[in-house]
């Protein structure tokens, strides 16, 4: 809520940052007075003198003020206090699941509501922290786990980390990488121990992710059930036959100067910038055939 609220200044009306305009404040006082039944006999209330202790002058003259004020100004108009304050009060509203078990007031100001919850749900206990941390120390790693990515060992574990921290524990990042590491199974440690001396996080994870995917692939190749399933080892697959057929025609080309295929072997072009067999001059992509230029897709960039 504090990303969101930063971008429409509605952070300023939660932590009570906001300059009341007079007007607003006068139409609350002149509604508790209302309220209070006090104002009905204006006869009653004693009257004040009026005394005037500075003289009106040129030079005391306040300079007016402008039509509209800026979204993030702390002193706004009468009209954009009332509009901001709903939107700051409506924000925290629809964020909270049980309004009457919270005890939220929706009659009060937004910041009067924000300092509640924060009151509430935003204190740092030690049983809270010591809970994170006994989370993050329980979550290991079981065999043939998913890695990373999405519900993936490291998303888990870094999750677990920002919550030890958001509840006071201060584990640093070096920290941290220890305790990745020790979360792993057995048969990661000729992969794992290289990286207790490493003090960069994201060197770390990243190394990790592509030691991952590596053993994705092999698997994948050994016909062993993987995250991507039989799709990805059929997409695998295609992948290398096409690489190995476009090869094999380069190096057609290269070493016999014309095709392989025997039905054309007899053809030969006239075209004296080509020279080759297994096709006509109309045929020929080279300069001064009749299809000069068009290249096909495995003679492009060769």
């Amino acid at each position: 809520m504090e990303v969101h609220g930063m971008l429409k200044g509605l952070h300023k009306y939660w932590c009570n940052k906001v300059t009341v305009p007079a007007e607003c404040t006068d139409a609350e006082n002149s509604v508790d007075e209302d309220a209070d039944g006090e104002e009905d006999n204006e006869f009653l209330k004693p009257t004040k003198p009026v005394t005037t202790t500075t003289p009106i002058t040129a030079a005391s003259t306040t300079t007016p003020r402008p039509n509209s004020t800026a979204l993030h100004s702390t002193t706004p108009l009468e009209l954009e206090y009332e509009l901001c304050e709903s939107v700051a009060l409506s924000s925290i509203i629809i964020n909270v699941s049980d309004l009457f078990g919270s005890g939220i007031d929706l009659g009060a100001k937004s910041h009067i509501v924000w300092a509640l919850l924060h009151a509430q749900y935003g204190k740092m206990t030690d049983r809270a922290r010591n809970m994170q941390e006994e989370a993050l120390a329980r979550c290991k790693m079981e065999e043939g786990a998913k890695v990373a990515g999405e519900d993936g060992h490291i998303k888990e574990m870094r999750t677990l980390h920002q919550a030890a921290n958001e509840a006071g524990a201060k584990i640093s990042d070096s920290c941290f990488i220890t305790k990745l590491l020790d979360s792993f199974p057995e048969s990661w440690d000729p992969v794992i121990t290289p990286m207790y001396g490493e003090k960069d996080l994201s060197k770390v994870l990243m190394n990790l992710t592509v030691h991952a995917e590596w053993m994705s692939i092999r698997e994948g190749c050994n016909g062993k059930k993987q995250a991507g399933g039989a799709s990805s080892v059929s997409a695998l697959e295609a992948t290398v036959v096409t690489l190995q057929a476009e090869i094999k025609s380069f190096k057609s080309s290269n070493s016999h100067g014309g095709t392989t295929n025997p039905d054309k072997q007899h053809l030969k072009c006239s075209n004296s910038s080509c020279g080759k067999t297994g096709h006509l001059i109309a045929d020929c992509f080279q300069t001064g055939g009749g299809k000069a230029g068009e290249y096909p897709h495995w003679w492009k960039g060769k």
